[in-house]
């Protein structure tokens, strides 16, 4: 491997929290009536907002985006937290001379909100976000037009998730896929992969031993 690719939310970030306190708070303003359930919450987790909010709102996504954005970027501090090891695992592969990059399905503006906090973030040589592609994942388009500006070859590139569309995207783009072991109310080793990490410690590893 000599380029690693990796997804934010759930993966380098626990942003469960945000994502679904956001959630509840567009839910609490425009149907809060509506009896959301943990599966429910659970759900919105990897999905890009496009897709939640039309099943169940109508309001048009502009009103329903800006309340959402709103409360998120109030609450980044509140709830947001790196995972175990992520910070020494960035600057150990930077060390290592991978070449280091993210495709996520946040939008650019939300992108450096979340990760803003965070200086690890500016050790990656490239990030693709929503707004520089026309289709989110599971298509693989955000991942090949990283791997196109980094000059990756497929088979020297993995790329990191938490969920289902980032495996399919990574399988569609023809790469290698890990997924982390902590996604929260979810398990999806039945996926797979070609890694399924316990811990960042264990990726390095891993990484330093298949160059």
């Amino acid at each position: 491997m000599k380029t690693i690719l990796f997804d934010v939310d759930g993966t380098l970030l626990n942003t469960d929290m945000l994502i679904i306190r956001s959630y509840m708070h567009v839910f609490d303003k425009f149907r809060p009536d509506y009896p959301l359930s943990i599966q429910e919450l659970i759900s919105f987790l990897g999905p890009v907002l496009k897709e939640v909010f039309p099943r169940y709102f109508s309001e048009d996504f502009d009103t329903l985006f800006a309340e959402y954005h709103q409360y998120s970027k109030k609450n980044i501090k509140r709830f947001v937290t790196p995972f175990q090891d992520v910070e020494w695992m960035i600057k150990t592969l930077k060390d290592s001379s991978f070449q280091l990059g993210i495709v996520t399905n946040r939008f650019k503006d939300s992108f450096h909100e979340v990760t803003e906090p965070f200086p690890f973030f500016r050790l990656f040589d490239l990030s693709v976000c929503l707004d520089d592609i026309k289709n989110p994942k599971p298509d693989p388009e955000g991942i090949l037009k990283a791997m196109k500006e980094l000059n990756a070859k497929k088979e020297d590139t993995i790329y990191v998730g938490d969920n289902e569309s980032d495996f399919l995207a990574a399988k569609n783009a023809g790469i290698k896929v890990a997924l982390v072991s902590w996604s929260f109310g979810r398990d999806f080793s039945y996926l797979h992969p070609d890694y399924f990490l316990s811990s960042f410690k264990q990726f390095v590893k891993e990484m330093q031993n298949d160059r």
